[in-house]
């Protein structure tokens, strides 16, 4: 698609969201103060911090250096460690998770996870291809490659079981430690988006986010796609808006693999006066 196409499918898409947008109330967290060093050096950025986006964050070491694209609203640092890949040949990885808080709980939550230092394999990454083959219960699936640079995006039904089984599980030791500390506790969720990007050179970048589209009567719980809808794609309405949300938010967030984005670099506690991005919610 050529580049004013591109802009033009975009913008048509944002006007989906515009009543959306005009009566929703953005979400605030309620917690503890509480500030701590992140277990990794890939990132400035503090555990407690709360970023304000749309907006950018840089993260990675020299010569790896990568951009991550903050959506709309408040979304609070709850965990950065270091890690490495379990390829023969390990890289040397960072996750970080980043959870937009309605008061105390988690309502939705980003886990990004990236090569901190130049890649050390030939480039496969396993979960990456798996994205590509997916075959059971997609909601949406779109794939650039193979190339020397192969992106994926997928969208699908997801239960907290299997939430717990994305990212490492150091990540989720610290995510629980923090979360105790700030006096916050982790959601329920229905759906994964995530967009995968790969290159030649070894380089990494995962991005995962998890909503809930639908909460349950006491408010407490998600309450899970039903797999009769999955099937005919007879998809409710929350469901839809979150897959076009993907659709437009990886795309703009695909040029921070390169470090090549064009949006504003966050200051943790500073809410930007506008919109360097223009995403819906």
């Amino acid at each position: 698609m050529k580049a004013p196409q591109l802009r033009n499918a975009l913008l048509a898409s944002l006007l989906i969201f515009g009543t959306m947008l005009a009566s929703a109330q953005p979400l605030r967290s309620r917690l503890n103060a509480f500030s701590a060093a992140a277990n990794s050096g890939a990132t400035d950025l503090s555990i407690g911090d709360k970023l304000y986006g749309p907006g950018a964050i840089t993260v990675g070491w020299l010569g790896v250096k990568k951009q991550l694209l903050i959506p709309n609203g408040e979304w609070v640092v709850v965990a950065a460690t270091d890690h490495n890949s379990s390829q023969a040949t390990p890289s040397q990885l960072t996750s970080m998770a980043l959870g937009q808080f309605d008061g105390d709980a988690v309502k939705s939550l980003i886990i990004a996870t990236f090569n901190r230092r130049p890649g050390s394999h030939n480039g496969i990454w396993k979960d990456a291809e798996r994205c590509e083959v997916e075959n059971q219960r997609k909601l949406y699936l779109e794939k650039d490659g193979p190339s020397a640079f192969r992106r994926c995006v997928l969208v699908r039904p997801v239960s907290n079981a299997q939430v717990r089984k994305t990212g490492h599980a150091l990540l989720w030791r610290d995510t629980q430690s923090n979360l105790d500390s700030l006096n916050g506790k982790l959601g329920e969720f229905n759906l994964e988006s995530a967009q995968y990007i790969v290159d030649s050179r070894g380089s990494y970048l995962r991005v995962v986010r998890f909503d809930c589209t639908q909460s349950t009567s006491d408010g407490k719980g998600c309450v899970g796609i039903d797999d009769s809808s999955v099937r005919d794609m007879q998809l409710p309405a929350e469901v839809e808006a979150r897959i076009a949300w993907a659709k437009i938010y990886f795309r703009l967030a695909a040029p921070g693999f390169n470090k090549e984005l064009n949006a504003d670099n966050l200051t943790p506690g500073v809410e930007a006066k506008y919109k360097s991005v223009l995403l819906p919610d």
